[in-house]
C-alpha cells in the first residue's frame, strides 16, 4: 500500500462484501495494508480480480469469491471458501448495498424487494452464516454498513430508509446476542460517499 500502517491485523482474516467498488474496495485495501488476509466478495468478478491484484501487488493477501448476498448458496460458498483457504473468520464487513431512489407510489415491487434483500436480508443471512465460526473462536468483529438515512428521513427513499434502519436495529440487537462470546458488533452510518 502507499502508506505503512504496521501489522496490527497480521494473521487475521476479513470478509468484505460489496468490495468491487466504493467503500468496500477502500475497506479491503485498508484491511490488507494492516496485515489482514482479505476475502473480497461482490457480484462483479472482474472488478474483484482487479482489486485483488492491486492488494497483492502492494504485498497483501486477497481471495476473490464472487458473491450475490441475495443467494443463499453464494453465501454458503463464500463462508466455505474462506474457511477452506484460511481456517478462520475474524472480521466481517457487511457492505454490499444498493440505493435505488424512487417515490413509493412509482417504484416497482421488484425494486422494493431487491432493496430489502440486498441491504438487509443478505446482511442478516451472511452474519448468520459467519457467527458460528466466530463463536467457536470466541472472537470476531462484525461491521455492518447502515446509513444516516437509517436515522434521518429522506424523500423518495422510504424503502431504502427502512432497510438501513433495520441494519442499525439488527446490529444493536446482535450485539446483545454475541458480546459474551467475545464478538464485537459495529454499525457505521455514512452519508453520501
Amino acid at each position: 500500500m502507499s502508506e505503512e500502517f504496521g501489522s496490527e491485523l497480521d494473521g487475521k482474516v476479513a470478509i468484505v462484501t460489496g468490495a468491487s467498488s466504493g467503500i468496500g474496495s477502500a475497506t479491503a485495501k485498508s484491511l490488507a495494508s494492516r496485515g489482514a488476509s482479505v476475502v473480497v466478495a461482490a457480484r462483479r468478478e472482474g472488478e474483484l480480480e482487479e482489486l485483488a491484484a492491486t492488494i497483492e501487488d502492494d504485498g497483501g493477501d486477497a481471495l476473490v469469491v464472487p458473491t450475490d448476498v441475495t443467494v443463499d448458496d453464494d453465501i454458503d460458498a463464500l463462508v466455505e471458501a474462506t474457511l477452506d483457504e484460511y481456517g478462520r473468520i475474524d472480521i466481517l464487513v457487511n457492505n454490499a448495498g444498493l440505493m435505488p431512489l424512487a417515490h413509493i407510489g412509482e417504484a416497482d415491487r421488484e425494486t422494493l424487494q431487491t432493496t430489502i434483500d440486498v441491504n438487509l436480508t443478505g446482511l442478516i443471512t451472511l452474519t448468520h452464516a459467519v457467527v458460528p465460526t466466530m463463536m467457536e473462536q470466541e472472537s470476531g468483529h462484525i461491521v455492518n454498513l447502515s446509513s444516516v438515512v437509517g436515522r434521518f428521513l429522506q424523500a423518495n427513499s422510504s424503502h431504502y430508509n427502512a432497510a438501513k434502519a433495520g441494519v442499525k436495529m439488527f446490529s444493536d440487537s446482535l450485539r446483545l446476542d454475541v458480546a459474551e462470546a467475545g464478538i464485537h458488533v459495529s454499525s457505521i452510518e455514512p452519508g453520501a460517499v
